[in-house]
């Protein structure tokens, strides 16, 4: 009986960085990270009548810390969100 020979592997399109994403970081933010995240989302959103609405009704120090929470409940996984499955 003769064995059959495998099929060499298909090659991919993607290179190597695209397939072997690393896992999701896991450990809790440090202080200065959640600063620093705060401060880019801020600025990415400073703009946005959601925002203007949220300094008018609560101040700046209070929206801001508000935006720190919703970073700080997501966890680590906020940089590398899983799949909505719906």
């Amino acid at each position: 009986m003769k064995k059959r020979k495998a099929r060499p592997k298909e090659s991919s399109w993607e290179p190597d960085w695209v397939r072997d994403d690393l896992p999701p970081r896991t450990t809790p933010y440090t202080e200065e990270e959640l600063d620093l995240l705060t401060d880019g989302v801020i600025q990415g959103i400073e703009d946005t009548p959601a925002w203007r609405n949220l300094v008018r009704e609560h101040g700046e120090k209070e929206a801001r810390q508000m935006v720190r929470d919703v970073i700080y409940a997501r966890g680590p996984g906020i940089l590398n969100p899983k799949p909505n499955p719906n």
